[in-house]
């Protein structure tokens, strides 16, 4: 643990390299298309990216790409105006959905109340909450995230 005292956060190095934060209001959709930079990195590696995105972990990139009807394993080049629009509005819609459910929730609670909310992480076997298939791994995450193939194929 480390305690800094700074005039402004970004004069530590740990936080100034940090990408923006996609829950703040004034996150866009020219920073989203900024952030991606047409790179050819899965979509679910770069949300879990901290310099390119702050904030989002494993879960919450299932939940974003679930929301936002994308392949995880789609590289961010490949996707197209209307994609970027998808994802730019499940990272806010979700992100925000989250702080607001979570709030007033006992710290002790959180962590089972972050659970009980995700529609596929986590649910490897069960019925997808969007067209009722089943929500497998991804490929090549060993169990580490989860996705509806239906929902969320390129063809989809």
């Amino acid at each position: 643990m480390q305690l800094h005292v700074v005039d402004a956060a970004d004069e530590v190095p740990a936080v100034a390299k940090l990408g923006p934060d996609a829950a703040d209001p004034a996150f866009s959709r020219d920073m989203l298309v900024t952030a991606l930079g047409g790179r050819r990195k899965q979509l679910k590696a770069l949300l879990q990216e901290q310099e390119t995105l702050a904030g989002i972990g494993n879960a919450y990139s299932d939940e974003i790409l679930f929301a936002a009807r994308l392949d995880p394993t789609a590289h961010a080049a490949s996707l197209s105006a209307d994609e970027i629009t998808r994802l730019h509005a499940a990272l806010h819609d979700t992100l925000t959905a989250a702080v607001l459910a979570r709030r007033g929730v006992p710290i002790a609670e959180q962590k089972a109340a972050k659970v009980a909310a995700m529609q596929v992480h986590g649910r490897t076997g069960e019925a997808c909450p969007g067209c009722g298939g089943v929500v497998e791994d991804i490929p090549g995450t060993k169990g580490g995230g989860q996705w509806c193939p239906a929902c969320q194929s390129s063809s989809a």
